[in-house]
């Protein structure tokens, strides 16, 4: 006994002295009866690891949608876990990124549209985010009765955090500690954000410190709300990767994989990238919905009133006012400490010298200047809006973003004198910016304007969804779980790293029963050819009826100069709900020329139904061949 326990004690100062960190262990899906895990998370780590550090190991055991746990572990029991047989795949754990009161008006879905509360209060909505702040008039329950009778859900909310009829559940999942440790409590409030535009309750005379006055609410605001707290102070689930990553290593694509199967919708941030056009979008997984955020038709404009009276108009969130004090403007290099003119101008981190900003006005040549401007405790920033085009954000500190021209000129006067009076915000239009949702598989969408920006078709996608008709489209594109077992077969991936997806047997059929990207039957129409070659390229979608049962659409094509595109048959008539109809889109064209696109729109419509489905061409290198 005593050799055994000094073995034992001596193992675990081995592990001690090892790197541990946390992984996700995937054992695959669950059995379609009811549940019943075919491995148990403790006997499965007691294999790899001595009794005695089990508990500390096991982070959290997963048993809703697939089999599987996460834990702390070494590399060496990282490689003894793999080579089991039950065991499907290991994840590291991954930091992932985040990427109202007008927001649902703009969409057109006012509070004159009429709602169904009986059916509303049966929706759940997940918001896997940072977590949730209970005591917002947003998330009262007053009104509400208990949980539908579907819910199974637990409220687990850890430190004060209590659910009620409208939060109906609350958990945390975290592999560090965070401020408030153990806790669904949202401290950075991305997650209450998300939420409550989401199903957040009506809030009447809702402001930011009177800016932006009105009612705030969400989508549906009589649905109830589960929310889950995923992220820790450096990572954020509008959560994503930063890039588009192969399925398999995707644990976002796979956990949505098992969602789809069992009729559950997964709404996912596309990413935070859009400038980087094509190469922007991070959520490619074709059974997610992909979201992205837009601009509205308002904004949150500042005024900067120079010496001289010239008026330059900026962009910033704050509610400060100037109440017509005259401020002197410093330049980032003339109070940094000892940094370097580039980092100096930038404003960066701990350049700025807080001895030389008080009763100051800072002019930093980036966006984030701001931040260190407000740590140094000085009166006001300006700062060049490098990153961010027509947003506005919220200022802790009486601060304007300026694009590269205002920021030029306000540069040229600190030449000549250094006094600024700066305006409080003016808002010069009914807004504010906030996340808009677009849709590239909800076909009835708004068209977005591509005359401003040409290759901007395939950031957008469809463009601005419309609540309202969506509800009711008159056509939909289906595609099954099958159709996505036999994508991922034509994409190259074999039988085992498809069952890393899927979790099960699925195998690919024979080669000719494949559905390539081009074949799956998505809304969007979208295909890469090659550089300098002419090109003809043939879409076959099917279309299911649930609209009118007697109904006949037509196909209605945008023109393009530069494209030609065919619609057989170009008239698709219907005697019944539930019927489905097949037709082709043949599109034509010449060479495009590297990294180009063109686009057309395809339309089908009975005269009450719009059905928009967007039509690229482009020569985008290829990047990552399985995605």
């Amino acid at each position: 006994m005593l050799g055994l326990s000094l073995s034992s004690i001596a193992a675990n100062n081995d592990r001690k002295a090892s790197t541990i960190l946390a992984y996700i262990v995937y054992m695959g899906s669950l059995p379609e009866v009811e549940y019943f895990p075919t491995s148990n998370p403790h006997r499965t780590l007691q294999q790899v690891i001595k009794e005695s550090s089990v508990a500390d190991s096991l982070i959290r055991s997963y048993k809703k949608s697939f089999d599987g746990f996460a834990a702390k572990l070494t590399n060496e029991e990282v490689r003894k876990l793999a080579s089991m047989k039950e065991v499907v795949s290991i994840f590291p754990n991954r930091i992932l990124h985040l990427h109202t009161t007008r927001s649902w008006d703009f969409m057109g879905f006012n509070n004159s549209v009429r709602h169904n509360p009986i059916i509303e209060r049966n929706v759940i909505i997940g918001v896997i985010d940072t977590g949730i702040w209970p005591e917002s008039p947003s998330f009262s329950d007053e009104g509400f009765g208990p949980a539908p009778k579907k819910w199974k859900g637990a409220c687990w909310g850890g430190k004060n955090v209590t659910c009620n009829n409208k939060i109906i559940g609350a958990r945390f999942y975290q592999s560090s500690q965070l401020i408030l440790e153990g806790s669904a409590r949202d401290e950075t409030g991305h997650g209450s954000h998300t939420a409550s535009t989401a199903a957040g309750n009506e809030v009447k005379d809702d402001s930011f410190f009177g800016l932006a006055q009105g009612t705030a609410r969400g989508g549906v605001p009589s649905a109830r709300i589960a929310a889950y707290n995923v992220c820790g102070p450096n990572g954020r689930l509008s959560l994503g990767h930063s890039v588009s990553v192969e399925f398999v290593d995707d644990v976002i694509a796979i956990g949505s994989f098992h969602a789809m199967e069992k009729g559950i919708l997964t709404l996912h941030a596309a990413g935070n990238n859009g400038a980087a056009g094509v190469y922007g979008v991070s959520s490619v997984a074709p059974w997610m919905l992909s979201v992205a955020a837009s601009t509205i038709d308002r904004k949150f404009i500042d005024k900067v009133v120079l010496g001289n009276n010239k008026t330059l108009n900026g962009l910033s969130v704050n509610p400060f006012t100037s109440k017509g004090t005259k401020l002197p403007i410093v330049y980032g290099r003339e109070v940094s400490r000892s940094c370097p003119e580039f980092y100096a101008g930038m404003c960066n981190g701990s350049c700025v010298d807080s001895n030389l900003v008080k009763g100051k006005i800072i002019l930093c040549d980036r966006f984030l200047g701001s931040l260190a401007a407000d740590n140094a405790g000085a009166a006001g920033s300006i700062v060049l809006s490098d990153h961010y085009d027509n947003v506005s954000f919220v200022m802790a500190l009486p601060a304007v973003a300026l694009n590269k021209r205002n920021y030029i000129l306000v540069k040229s006067y600190v030449n000549s004198t250094n006094v600024l009076h700066s305006g409080q915000p003016d808002i010069t239009a009914p807004g504010v910016d906030i996340l808009a949702a677009y849709s590239e598989i909800a076909p009835p969408t708004w068209p977005m304007d591509k005359s401003k920006n040409p290759n901007g078709e395939i950031s957008y996608g469809a463009g601005h969804i419309n609540p309202i008709k969506a509800i009711n489209p008159g056509l939909v594109y289906e595609a099954l779980k099958e159709d996505y077992i036999k994508l991922m077969c034509s994409l190259g991936y074999s039988h085992d790293s498809i069952k890393l997806v899927s979790g099960d047997n699925s195998s690919c059929p024979k080669s000719s029963e494949d559905v390539p990207p081009i074949k799956l039957n998505y809304p969007s129409l979208t295909f890469r050819v090659p550089t300098n070659q002419s090109f003809t390229v043939t879409f076959h979608r099917t279309v299911k009826n649930v609209g009118l049962a007697n109904s006949t659409y037509k196909a209605e094509v945008s023109s393009n100069p530069k494209l030609k595109v065919k619609v057989i048959p170009d008239v698709l008539s219907f005697k019944a709900l539930e019927e489905k109809k097949s037709f082709n889109v043949t599109v034509s064209g010449e060479g495009l020329k590297d990294e180009f696109m063109l686009s057309a729109t395809l339309i089908w419509s009975d005269g009450t139904h719009i059905v928009r489905s967007p039509i690229v061409v482009h020569a985008y290198p290829n990047r990552s061949p399985n995605v």
